[in-house]
Formats: structure tokens, C-alpha cells, sequence
């Protein structure tokens, strides 16, 4: 399967293209775990002159646009992983001693339909699950 163009994400989206989105958005897409703004900002600034504030905004635009998901932990950290295609839903372990965050592996069609049955009659927007304990580094 053919990866993602950037430049298509972005026109499918109506999301105005700038150098510095296409370069973040291009960053993301060949993420293969997420990451925080932080980590995405240190990578940009080695490409362009960009502001955190900026990279903020940008994946706040993201992520209303679909394009990328965001991974809220607790609310303290805030990592951001491609939503496309070749990316889908699935879980994610949290490591508790070190802060790393892993994908697992995608829902299957019987796990994505047992969300939607618990939720019975309700409008679903997104499922979030986040298994948490030490990975096999920390253990």
C-alpha cells in the first residue's frame, strides 16, 4: 500500500498548505509511534524556523481536519499519531517509569463492533483505550 501524499491530506482536508504544515504533517506521517508537540518541534526546527506555538496550533488544525489523533494522557501529555489509512484504530501501552508511549496492534472488525454496541443508541467520535505498566526495557 502507497503511503499517504502529504500534499492530498492536506488538499482533501481544505486545509491550506504552508511549508511548515506540509513539513509537520510529513513528519507525522512517517512517525511510526506518536509523539509530543515537543519532540514534533525539536524535529521541524531542524528543517525551518518555526515557534512551539506554532506547531501547536497546527495540530490543534489536525486534528479538527482528522489527520492526526491525539492521544491524551491523564492531561498532563498530549502525543499526536497519523489518522489515516495506514494507520488504524487501535490501542496504545503507556510506559509509567519512563514515558514511552507504543502502538499496538489495530482493532479487529469484532473488537471495533463491541465499542459500538456498549455505546447503544449514542454518537461515537472516537475510542481511546491506553493500557498502562512498565514496558519490557523498564520491567
Amino acid at each position: 500500500m502507497e503511503k499517504c501524499s502529504t500534499e492530498k491530506l492536506l488538499k482533501n482536508t481544505k486545509t491550506k498548505m504552508t511549508s511548515a504544515r506540509s513539513s509537520l504533517l510529513n513528519i507525522i506521517l512517517e512517525n511510526s509511534s506518536p509523539e509530543t508537540a515537543t519532540s514534533l518541534h525539536k524535529k521541524l526546527s531542524k528543517e525551518t524556523r518555526i515557534d512551539l506555538a506554532t506547531v501547536y496550533r497546527t495540530l490543534k488544525i489536525f486534528n479538527q481536519k482528522g489527520l492526526i489523533r491525539a492521544i491524551n494522557l491523564d492531561g498532563e501529555k498530549i502525543y499526536y499519531e497519523k489518522s489515516c489509512e495506514h494507520n488504524p484504530l487501535h490501542a496504545h501501552f503507556y510506559c509509567e517509569k519512563c514515558g514511552d508511549v507504543e502502538c499496538l496492534n489495530p482493532f479487529g472488525f469484532d473488537e471495533s463492533t463491541s465499542f459500538v454496541k456498549m455505546a447503544d443508541k449514542k454518537e461515537i467520535n472516537s475510542v481511546e483505550l491506553i493500557l498502562r505498566g512498565r514496558c519490557e526495557k523498564c520491567s
